[in-house]
């Protein structure tokens, strides 16, 4: 009867061992499975880390030219607007010396006043001009800040986008 059990333990034994031995096995499996996955992840960050930051840089880059632009836009019309001022002044000096010219009795008085006349109408009409030009730089300026402006909104998408891939790829919380 000892001999049963004896026979029974040792029976047991290399039942639980083998069992043992099937476990550890479907563990090791497990284990390399969940390794091969890792390395997967971690060669998909070290490729997506660089190209975000990239993109960042891309970003940083574009919304430097977009806040140059605007403020350079804003300048140009703060000059526009001044010009404008400096042109209406001069107009009405030049609609009081006209208003003078025929009043005047002294002869060297009253070519004094016409001589003054015509600098302010020259000095207007520079000013004109350089209005013009502010107007068409600003016509530039403000083409050249849209064509950026369209360039950023596209960088800042497509962050946006990788984002959402980024949140669709993490496992919930």
């Amino acid at each position: 009867m000892t001999r049963i059990v004896r026979l029974l333990f040792i029976g047991a034994g290399f039942a639980g061992a083998a069992f043992a031995q099937t476990n550890t096995s479907q563990t090791l499996d497990t284990l390399l499975a969940e390794v091969r996955q890792l390395r997967v992840a971690v060669e998909r960050a070290m490729i997506v880390g660089p190209r975000v930051q990239l993109l960042l840089q891309r970003v940083q880059i574009q919304e430097a030219k977009v806040t140059r632009l605007s403020r350079d836009l804003q300048d140009i019309r703060n000059q526009i607007t001044d010009v404008t001022n400096e042109v209406a002044s001069g107009e009405k000096v030049m609609a009081e010396f006209a208003d003078r010219v025929p009043q005047e009795q002294n002869p060297q008085l009253k070519q004094a006043i016409e001589e003054r006349l015509q600098q302010v109408k020259r000095s207007i009409e520079e000013r004109k001009a350089r209005e013009q030009q502010l107007r068409i730089r600003a016509s530039e300026i403000a083409s050249e800040l849209q064509v950026e402006q369209g360039k950023l909104d596209a960088l800042e998408t497509r962050l946006d986008a990788i984002d959402k891939l980024l949140d669709a790829a993490l496992p919930p919380r």
